[in-house]
């Protein structure tokens, strides 16, 4: 068993893989807190505890039916987590910030669509309007009319008109065209969602969760714009103010948008202060996680190493003379547990 004190004496390797696997271990609960998909992970992490104690207890057969049940737990992950394993996929994507895709959307079409939004609040038509960027989409959505038309105020009006055969769908914008409508988004999973949130609020949250999609939508009962970005919600309470804020997201090049985001992520981290304070017991559960995760797998792991020894012959009987020149360090081979090895010199 490794003393905790050796903790002080690891490699620099060591502290940067505790380091590495703690940003890992919160990133991941930041990510799928409040969904689903966490209550099913920490489910996931307690049938791991139970292999780890039964492993240590000496029980052979429990230890062997939750090892092979942990196997096949890997491909259940896969399928269970398959919408949130694309979405960190496309997140650490290089393409994610060089991809052109999506382009600028023209001030003039920013106007067309805001006044078209508003219009249709004031009468109390649900209307959802969808404005790829950097990431795809077109595989989260099913079916859809296909227009490429010039996006206009009476042409998004009309689509949305309870009589028209695609109202009941949304409409994606790319550039200044209407490309489709009558589109089915799929729906966000988060808990905890207001429930004046009907489905065109959830339908514009998870696409907007799954990277930077933008989306308008208006209530069909209460007459209210929200604007859904970034996995968050807000309303936007006047014509103005939606072609602005629209304008800010939309007329910039996509990579050039997301360079900026990193850059405000790391000035708003500057505070070092408020960066401790945030989520504090969350950062400190997943430093203490990883660091025994560590432990049990990499610090109990066998590794050999080699090192060199000073010797000194003590003891010598009277009159027993060296006839020749004797060494005075010999190299040792040493094996144990990977944390133990770890800290020699």
């Amino acid at each position: 068993m490794i003393n905790p004190i050796n903790l002080l004496f690891l490699q620099w390797q060591n502290y940067f893989d505790i380091i590495f696997v703690t940003v890992v271990i919160y990133s991941v609960y930041i990510w799928l807190r409040g969904t689903r998909a966490f209550h099913i992970l920490i489910g996931l992490g307690g049938l791991g505890m139970l292999y780890v104690l039964a492993s240590w207890s000496g029980l052979f057969l429990t230890s062997w039916l939750l090892q092979y049940l942990l196997g096949v737990t890997l491909l259940l992950i896969i399928v269970i987590f398959q919408p949130e394993i694309r979405q960190l996929l496309e997140k650490v994507s290089p393409l994610a910030i060089i991809k052109l895709k999506g382009g600028t959307v023209p001030r003039t079409t920013l106007s067309e669509v805001a006044g078209a939004t508003f219009k249709l609040a004031e009468e109390r038509i649900g209307a959802l309007f969808v404005f790829p960027r950097a990431t795809l989409v077109s595989d989260v959505m099913q079916d859809g009319v296909q227009l490429d038309s010039i996006a206009s105020q009476e042409l998004l009006i009309s689509i949305f008109q309870k009589n028209s055969p695609i109202h009941d769908g949304a409409v994606v914008i790319e550039k200044d065209r209407v490309l489709k409508a009558g589109c089915y988004l799929p729906l966000s999973t988060r808990e905890g969602l207001p429930p004046k949130y009907g489905t065109r609020h959830r339908a514009a949250l998870g696409v907007a969760e799954h990277g930077d999609t933008l989306c308008v939508v208006v209530s069909e009962e209460r007459g209210v714009v929200s604007l859904a970005q970034k996995g968050e919600i807000e309303t936007i309470t006047g014509q103005e103010l939606l072609c602005h804020r629209l304008e800010q997201a939309l007329s910039t090049n996509p990579a050039a948008s997301v360079r900026s985001s990193v850059l405000e992520t790391i000035q708003s981290r500057f505070n070092y202060q408020e960066f401790i304070r945030k989520n504090f017991l969350a950062k400190c559960l997943s430093t203490a996680l990883a660091c025994l995760l560590w432990f049990l797998l990499v610090g109990q792991q066998w590794s050999e190493a080699f090192t060199s020894a000073m010797l000194e012959y003590q003891n010598k009987p009277d009159g027993m003379d060296f006839t020749s020149e004797v060494a005075s360090q010999i190299q040792v081979r040493v094996r144990g547990p990977h944390g133990s090895i770890s800290t020699l010199d």
